[in-house]
């Protein structure tokens, strides 16, 4: 049974709420067997709020943009793995989280975080053709390691490129 709250800050709807699943009606509610997945991403966003807290000096607030996604809903969005041989998407895992910082400058959180010994698989500063920006926190899958891969992204409309960045 999933619980409400997923950690202290996060809890379950708002790491599955979406307006485009609602706009298209599709259920967007994550399988029993992504709980591990869930609790362990919870704790590594508590991480990384206590940490943007600590550099901005003051409580800091994280505006999740997407978290889970069921594979009805990443196809709809664009998410990754919606090509034939594409590597799936890790919000479809339940193992990663969009998100904006509030009152923080963007790319001095994702330094801040870059620098940090945060145990994150994945850390991508993203930006799109619009010019929207967003931070995509991601843990590793269950067993593994993270690999603390830092990397910036450019999502266009019909592709995306990413350039991995040295370990800070």
């Amino acid at each position: 049974m999933w619980p409400a709250r997923l950690s202290p800050h996060f809890t379950l709807h708002e790491l599955t709420q979406s307006a485009k699943a609602a706009a298209l009606n599709i259920a967007n509610d994550p399988p029993e067997e992504l709980l591990p997945n869930a609790l362990r991403l919870a704790n590594l966003a508590e991480t990384v709020r206590d940490l943007l807290g600590q550099a901005a000096g003051r409580e800091v607030l994280m505006s999740l943009t997407s978290g889970y996604r069921c594979p009805e809903l990443n196809s709809a969005v664009g998410g990754a793995g919606k090509n034939p041989g594409e590597k799936l998407s890790a919000h479809v895992d339940f193992r990663s989280i969009d998100f904006l910082v509030l009152g923080t400058n963007l790319a001095s959180a994702f330094e801040t975080i870059r620098k940090s010994a945060a145990p994150f698989d994945k850390l991508i500063f993203e930006i799109d053709s619009r010019g929207a920006a967003w931070l995509h926190l991601q843990v590793e899958r269950q067993g593994e390691e993270p690999a603390r891969r830092v990397l910036r992204g450019v999502k266009g409309p019909l592709s995306s490129t990413y350039r991995e960045l040295p370990h800070a």
